[in-house]
């Protein structure tokens, strides 16, 4: 059973555990990419030396995949805070792959992020944010997201009972979230769409801005016709 916590509760937080907060979503806060480049270990990859380097592999890569990073601003009412949703839990509220927005977002040329996504604005939702996790708060007082729930009876559900509530049938699949130590961009899930997806998947590392970025999108949009 996951304890209720309310986001001051988890804005000032002096204990370790699974906690589950009710809040609702105020805005996705840009500024910051809503994806990154992974390796197909899903550990995320810097550009170095016309390659990626994977530290979690600890060599260089080419073969990468789009993976979601998406900070959202929430609130309970009270207090609020950014939760950050990572590749999993995005293509679950979503329904699509992070590849299909990548190559969404450069074909309309959208704005800071996907239009789509200001659909979950004004939505209430349970998170899971799990606080023993190393890094699971961000450098910059985010919180990582380990499972999410949508489903209104269950969060009306959540609201009325006591202290404990864990309404984990009807939450998303459970994922682990790790870190690398590095960028703290990575998530560990089996996805073995994303894994057909990065299969022969060669690309440039996007270190000259606008054409290498584009040479991305070509690859990731072929490969999602395959």
């Amino acid at each position: 059973m996951h304890p209720k916590k309310t986001v001051d509760d988890i804005l000032n937080h002096v204990e370790d555990g699974v906690f589950a907060v009710c809040a609702e979503v105020v805005r996705v806060v840009d500024g910051q990419d809503w994806w990154y480049p992974a390796c197909k270990c899903h550990k995320g990859v810097v550009a170095d030396s016309g390659a990626y380097f994977c530290s979690s592999c600890d060599r260089h890569v080419f073969q990468v995949v789009p993976r979601f990073r998406v900070k959202f601003e929430v609130t309970d009412g009270e207090a609020s805070c950014v939760f950050v949703v990572f590749d999993s839990e995005m293509s679950y509220i979503m329904e699509k792959s992070c590849a299909y927005f990548v190559v969404q977002s450069k074909a309309i040329k959208v704005g800071p992020h996907p239009i789509e996504f200001d659909g979950l604005v004004g939505k209430r939702m349970l998170f899971a944010i799990d606080t023993t996790l190393k890094q699971s708060v961000g450098s910059d007082g985010t919180f990582r997201v380990k499972r999410i729930c949508m489903n209104p009876k269950i969060i009306d559900e959540f609201c009325s009972k006591g202290p404990y509530f864990s309404p984990s049938k009807t939450m998303s699949h459970t994922i682990d979230v790790d870190s690398d130590g590095g960028s703290g961009e990575d998530v560990d899930v089996e996805d073995s769409k994303s894994m057909e997806f990065i299969k022969d998947l060669i690309v440039t590392p996007p270190d000259h801005g606008d054409q290498d970025f584009n040479k991305f999108c070509e690859v990731v949009f072929n490969k999602s016709m395959v």
